[in-house]
């Protein structure tokens, strides 16, 4: 942001009679780069011709919408008034338009301050705050920035009217005005005018994801706990925003998703999960909710999806079904897309209906929704997560390395003997081979003997098994990280048991 930086500060510092532009994509963070970074640097700068007695004083107005020249003073007015005495407030709305709209623009800046116009029809009133925001305030150090130049009501608000009145603020006392716009999205010809006349610089905006990121994080009203668990996951983030196939990033989203998920992260910390076992996996648990809401956030600001269409999201069985029989291309799917680009691994995936519903406006958030979700996914029973499942959650948590070399042997000791008594879901058997087998194979089993193991295991529990939605994708194969020999041996046997039980779940009963 140097670049960018460097040329708005010496336009503050350089006499001129023109405005400049900041231009880039919608959503790019602009406006909150000019309000929350560039206002702060402003504000430390004297004004041209103030003798180095005042330093700038920036206000900010959205064109967005404007019909007329006095709704531009009128916002202007009421970016300027919170400035004045609060015990002028109660004059009223009609006292406050009254003085915006006997304004003459010309002299809006000049040298004997604001409102430097007849007043006559505002009554005695009026001409008391006229005089008091002269004695109170001299607007030869104002910095006005003009955003959302593209969107102006361009059916009522002419461009000769709009260059009049911008040039009315360039002209006088060195005024400084920076315009903010999409220029791909202005009318070309009406650009073309204002651009010629008015602006003297065009800047385009551009930051890199770490420096949105950044300046989001450090002006973000929050508690110091959560911008640094948020800075922690910056790669998880990044990763999902700039994904190929995401388009460019955009600024409102990460704002919008850090403002969901900033709530979801303080209800959590203050009235936590409910009970201790799920408390123990919180950094966890708080990862995979960060990934679905970001997930949701960045589909529902695209128009993907609404609360009302909600694409299948939460239809885990019946499109893993209709995937095993061949009724589905497993890449034309909203879910499987869904998946690969926030989630990665089919099996964290959860379809959270607190977080969806408050994402997309169906609902506030309901930390007890949350908790009863949690729980299922965690197999609590009983306010306990089994132990031979605590053992699994902490072995395929994502900070297993921090776990001692005795205790992890340990873990795993105990891990393979609750497989052997066959205690898991059967989908869960290869993930729990892969376990035994990484780190270069720490309990010195044989992976040819275990594999054969679990396979018997896995035929036994074909009557109580409730298969995994996504477990013939889940076992697709990676061409750079292919499964070994052992691996594909154990997941064919399931596949081939699971094809069967998909075909079973769609014969009508009075069939079988």
């Amino acid at each position: 942001m140097n670049r960018i930086e460097n040329v708005l500060l010496n336009y503050l510092q350089t006499e001129t009679n023109h405005a400049i532009l900041l231009t880039g994509d919608w959503g790019s963070g602009k406006t909150h780069y000019i309000k929350n970074v560039f206002f702060e640097k402003a504000k430390n700068i004297k004004t041209i011709g103030s003798g180095a007695e005042k330093n700038y004083q920036p206000i900010f107005v959205s064109l967005f919408g404007v019909k007329s020249i006095d709704d531009i003073k009128d916002r202007i007015w009421i970016s300027l008034y919170p400035l004045l005495d609060n015990k002028y407030a109660h004059y009223g709305t009609s006292i406050l338009k009254g003085i915006i709209k006997s304004v003459d623009v010309s002299k809006l800046l000049g040298k004997e301050g604001l409102l430097e116009g007849t007043v006559d029809n505002a009554g005695k009133t009026a001409k008391d705050i006229n005089k008091k925001a002269k004695e109170k305030l001299k607007f030869d150090n104002l910095l006005i920035c003009l955003d959302d130049l593209e969107r102006v009501n361009k059916e009522y608000l002419k461009e000769d009217e709009l260059l009049g009145f911008i040039n009315s603020l360039v002209e006088h006392d060195n005024n400084k005005i920076i315009l903010i716009a999409n220029e791909d999205k202005m009318d070309a010809e009406r650009f073309k005018k204002i651009k010629e006349k008015t602006i003297g610089y065009t800047l385009h905006f551009e930051q890199s994801f770490r420096e949105v990121f950044d300046n989001f994080i450090s002006t973000y009203d929050s508690t110091d706990t959560f911008k640094e668990f948020i800075s922690k996951q910056y790669r998880i983030i990044s990763d999902i925003f700039t994904k190929e196939g995401q388009g460019r990033v955009n600024y409102r989203t990460l704002k919008n998703f850090i403002s969901i998920f900033g709530q979801v992260y303080h209800v959590i910390g203050t009235q936590g999960l409910g009970i201790t076992p799920l408390e123990r996996l919180k950094e966890s648990i708080l990862i995979d909710i960060l990934k679905f809401t970001l997930g949701v956030c960045i589909e529902f600001r695209k128009g993907e999806i609404s609360y009302k269409e909600r694409q299948d999201l939460e239809q885990y069985e019946t499109l893993a079904i209709s995937r095993i029989l061949g009724k589905e291309s497993q890449k034309g799917s909203y879910l499987i897309k869904f998946i690969d680009s926030y989630i990665n691994d089919d099996n964290q995936y959860t379809f959270y209906t607190s977080i969806y519903e408050t994402v997309t406006g169906g609902n506030i958030f309901d930390i007890n929704r949350l908790r009863q979700e949690l729980r299922k996914k965690h197999h609590v029973i009983d306010d306990n997560i089994p132990i031979h499942y605590d053992i699994y959650n902490k072995l395929l948590e994502h900070d297993y390395l921090k776990l001692a070399d005795r205790e992890y042997r340990d873990l795993l000791r105990k891990l393979k003997n609750y497989a052997e008594q066959g205690l898991y879901q059967i989908q869960q058997y290869p993930t729990i081979l892969y376990a035994l087998m990484r780190d270069d194979n720490p309990l010195y089993m044989s992976e040819e003997r275990l594999t054969k193991q679990f396979i018997r295991i896995v035929n036994r529990k074909k009557g109580s098994h409730k298969y995994h939605p996504l477990l013939a994708r889940h076992f697709s194969s990676d061409p750079e990280n292919p499964f070994s020999k052992s691996q594909q041996t154990l997941i064919n046997a399931i596949l081939k048991y699971i094809s069967k039980s998909a075909r079973k779940a769609t014969i009508p009963k009075s069939k079988i």
